[in-house]
């Protein structure tokens, strides 16, 4: 699974720097007003939710926002309408849906904001956050 969390995290961060570096050559190619304010904030959120990714911050989050994003990409820019033998549209419109399946997995196998569950917190801390968690503490309604 670790494998598989840096890999596709990797790729997102791999492809947000090729879109730094090609900002205006891709947005050349995109026929939609702001392509190039298009090409670097999604460069900007590929890269931040690669590294969440990675990290394993908010996967959950991550996933959902990158399979959205993917799927808008998919069908607005690589969709059906588009395909020709030059552009080769298809392959990349094959090929995000095949990164959807790899981020539903990785969505499925994780266990969300992971830096932040208890697996990570350290034995002696456990028992006071439950100890936390389990206290008596008035109502803010009913108690007055």
């Amino acid at each position: 699974m670790i494998v598989g969390r840096y890999l596709i995290g990797g790729y997102f961060i791999a492809s947000a720097l090729n879109n730094f570096m090609n900002t205006f050559t891709l947005a050349d190619k995109i026929d939609l007003p702001a392509a190039t304010l298009l090409v670097l904030m999604a460069a900007a959120v590929k890269l931040l939710l690669g590294f969440f990714i990675v990290l394993r911050f908010h996967t959950k989050y991550a996933c959902t926002a990158l399979i959205i994003y993917l799927t808008v990409v998919s069908f607005t820019i690589y969709g059906p309408g588009n395909w020709t033998d030059a552009n080769g549209h298809h392959w990349l419109f094959f090929r995000n849906i095949i990164i959807i399946f790899g981020l539903g997995f990785v969505y499925l196998h994780s266990k969300g904001a992971a830096l932040w569950q208890e697996e990570f917190i350290p034995k002696s801390q456990k028992k006071i956050i439950k100890e936390f968690h389990h206290r008596e503490t008035p109502h803010p309604i009913k108690d007055q």
